[in-house]
């Protein structure tokens, strides 16, 4: 029966790892005729700006929906998480998850996020008439699934929305990832972002967002010392007739409570910090960014709710203590006559 189970999981894996390369594939057709890049690449949460973006291999808590869909199903616990974030004057990206583990193998999650910016000034006859706001936003409904141990894979559904002044439009947008951790520490990662979709037109003007196509590579938490970890992670992006773009950035963990943070986003520097308390994390960025005003991200998170794990054990256990009830109830007879 082991061995049977244990070829079930692996035609499980081979499958999705096919599927994946196949929806891969696709992607990288695509992305040879495609628009102007998401305005989510600015970046959405403090952690991983602070990580210099690199965190498509690491993100398996609230951050999964957007960074990399199928780490979400590697979170112990629900968890919440709200991220704000000032770009320049009058532009802001505001992001919030919340993600549910069924299980230790599925789990779901749903968020939401947007780039807007408000007071743009209208220009008509050469005089101000007035202003007008424009925002770009997608929800999100995310999934994942971990068919064995060290392997999991997942998607995200996006209802996409743009808005400008008076006009707007409402598309549909696929994103699909997987993640692989041999190991407690290491992991990689890959992921597909607008594999099918959106595409979006204000007036007659038709824009159809790229297709993003990254990997990564992560070490967790390494013990430097009794109160030392490091984590370091690495990411490379390719999106249409761009070069390869990287990001590459470490954190260093004092006592399980406190970390430091820098990283490499694109050319740019960024610096973090974190802190956690019990079960909340408070995390802060900053990002200074060419020929614009430095930037600053704010991200609270809490878990909250049972470890899925140990409701498995549990599960377990009461599942073995039923048949030997069983079994008992069986034997009283002959031991009473």
């Amino acid at each position: 029966p082991e061995s049977g189970g244990g070829e079930m999981r692996l035609r499980s894996l081979a499958l999705a790892a096919l599927f994946f390369a196949l929806l891969l594939l696709a992607s990288l057709v695509r992305a040879a005729d495609a628009g102007n890049e998401s305005p989510f690449a600015v970046g959405m949460t403090a952690r991983a700006t602070g990580l210099g973006g690199a965190y498509l291999s690491l993100a398996s808590d609230a951050t999964a929906l957007y960074y990399n869909p199928s780490g979400l199903v590697w979170s112990d616990y629900q968890q919440a998480l709200f991220s704000h974030s000032l770009l320049v004057e009058n532009s802001t990206v505001s992001y919030g998850a919340w993600i549910y583990p069924i299980t230790t193998r599925h789990g779901l999650g749903l968020g939401f996020m947007r780039v807007g910016t408000g007071d743009i000034q209208r220009i008509s006859g050469f005089r101000p008439s007035g202003v007008f706001d424009y925002s770009y936003s997608q929800l999100a409904l995310s999934y994942g699934f971990r068919p064995v141990s060290v392997f999991s894979f997942g998607g995200s559904l996006k209802l996409v929305r743009q808005s400008l002044d008076n006009l707007s439009d409402n598309s549909f947008g696929v994103d699909a990832g997987m993640m692989f951790r041999p190991t407690d520490h290491l992991s990689l990662g890959l992921v597909a972002r607008d594999l099918f979709g959106p595409e979006l037109s204000l007036q007659q003007a038709s824009e159809e967002t790229p297709t993003t196509v990254a990997a990564g590579l992560s070490l967790r938490e390494i013990e430097l010392s009794r109160t030392l970890a490091l984590t370091a992670a690495v990411d490379l992006e390719k999106i249409e007739n761009r070069d390869v773009l990287w990001h590459a950035g470490g954190e260093l963990l004092i006592d399980g409570l406190y970390a430091l943070r820098a990283g490499y986003n694109r050319d740019n520097l960024a610096f973090g910090l974190g802190l956690k308390y019990q079960r909340f994390q408070l995390d802060y960025a900053y990002q200074l960014v060419d020929y614009l005003d430095d930037t600053h991200y704010f991200s609270l998170s809490f878990t909250f709710g049972g470890s899925v794990s140990e409701k498995e054990v549990r599960r377990r256990a009461l599942s073995q203590k039923v048949p030997q009830k069983q079994s008992e109830r069986e034997r009283l007879p002959g031991i009473l006559k």
